[in-house]
């Protein structure tokens, strides 16, 4: 029989000896944490889903398919809310629809979005689309410009245009109160 000596542990890690959490809380902390984020998301597109096959059994015109652009961009980004602003044929730039998580700061946001518009409409340039009926990059610009303007330093405003054919014929806002939100196109 051999005798094999038996190693002999350290009485405190090396690393370890000014640390007083264990181990395993940040794990599992941000597991949790993980977990709880992926039900979130779950659950959010499942209500989207929802929404989407409502709307699209119920598909009748335009204008119910119109109604849920901007409801779905503002979950889906998890913004404040969204609004849908098309430019019509004849120059006229108007607000489709506005969708916002906070009813009572709806009522604000749909006046600063209507006179913004209005201001783009009565301007000349606006009054003069071109052949495809597009607005023209400066427009476009006085449109983000206005509705930036009117509605504030402390909202941020994220938008991106909607082209029909390779023509821009609206743009979709997101906006949020939020000084950290982010959103790309």
């Amino acid at each position: 029989m051999t005798a094999v000596p038996f190693p002999r542990q350290p009485s405190q890690p090396p690393d370890r000896a000014g640390s007083g959490a264990s181990p395993d809380i940040t794990p599992v902390f941000a597991l949790k944490e993980l977990v709880a984020r992926l039900n979130r998301e779950q659950h959010k597109i499942q209500d989207l889903l929802s929404s989407l096959g409502f709307a699209l059994r119920s598909f009748n015109n335009l204008n119910q398919f119109l109604e849920l652009i901007p409801l779905m961009a503002s979950r889906v980004t998890d913004s404040d809310g969204g609004a849908l602003i098309l430019y019509k044929p004849n120059g006229q730039v108007r607000l489709e629809r506005l969708h916002c998580q906070d009813s009572r700061w709806s009522q604000d946001l749909r006046r600063a979005l209507e006179s913004a518009t209005r201001q783009i409409t009565t301007s000349s340039t606006a009054a003069n689309p071109d052949e495809s009926g597009a607005l023209s990059p400066a427009v476009t610009a006085a449109l983000d410009h206005q509705i930036s303007h009117h509605l504030g330093t402390e909202i941020q405003l994220f938008g991106t245009a909607i082209l029909v054919k390779n023509a821009e014929r609206g743009r979709l806002y997101v906006f949020s109160r939020d000084p950290e939100y982010v959103w790309t196109e």
